[in-house]
């Protein structure tokens, strides 16, 4: 599915019926105020294309680390975990600007790319991460079953059979948990997945695709699940019935 299928297929607000997916759809997607968080991102990531060039195609558009910061303040997690990502810590940043007592779990890039992370955080006077994960993220999903959990991973470190067993760990944990998915609309096999995914009929999830970014709720209800494709009203604002 192209950008312009998907504008098409995709909802508003308005024709949005689910509570958890209108509460999303007004607390990330409508949300238009402005926070300290993304002044320090838009900031960050104006230094890291100035000083580090090398990492232009790592990272993600400001918009997208905006939408991580109002995911996580809208989901509340009590940990936090991200793949890989060499972004120089922006991933990182953006959930932990939205759930700071939540822990932050990060899988290490490498003594380089960690130490530069950590020197962000530093910059912007936050405290010292420590928890660098060696392990693959998948590894450390199939252990994570207690506590209220975001799991950030990306497109260009998945294939769609992690993206199924990641779909399935998630599944069968006791707590609540969000998984985001970085860069989706750059596979076509992992959006693909993520279509089949999203018309399983297993209940209690919730999927909502942005295009660029994927987002299943696990609610572990008996709710029947739902796919929403959504897009703002100011991008589609003459579909109000």
């Amino acid at each position: 599915m192209g950008r312009i299928a998907f504008y098409f297929k995709a909802g508003n607000k308005y024709k949005i019926h689910s509570p958890l997916l209108y509460s999303f759809t007004n607390e990330v997607i409508e949300d238009r105020d402005s926070y300290y968080a993304d002044i320090d991102l838009k900031k960050l990531h104006e230094m890291i294309l100035a000083n580090h060039p090398a990492l232009k195609t790592k990272l993600l558009p400001l918009k997208i680390y905006h939408i991580l910061f109002r995911i996580t303040k809208w989901f509340q997690p009590e940990q936090m975990f991200i793949s890989r990502r060499d972004d120089a810590g922006m991933s990182a940043l953006s959930l932990y600007f939205g759930s700071r007592k939540a822990g932050l779990n990060i899988q290490s890039s490498g003594s380089e790319m960690d130490e530069l992370i950590r020197t962000h955080f530093k910059l912007l006077k936050l405290p010292e991460l420590s928890a660098f994960l060696q392990n693959d993220i998948l590894s450390t999903i199939n252990n994570q079953h207690q506590h209220k959990s975001i799991f950030l991973l990306d497109v260009c470190l998945l294939d769609s059979q992690k993206l199924k067993l990641a779909d399935e760990i998630l599944r069968g944990t006791q707590q609540q948990a969000c998984l985001i998915i970085c860069n989706l609309s750059k596979s076509k096999s992992i959006r693909k997945q993520w279509m089949n995914m999203s018309q399983s009929g297993r209940r209690g999830c919730f999927y909502i695709d942005l295009y660029d970014l994927g987002i299943v709720v696990y609610t572990h209800s008996d709710q029947e699940s739902v796919y929403q494709p959504i897009v703002s009203y100011r991008r589609k604002w003459f579909q109000v019935y």
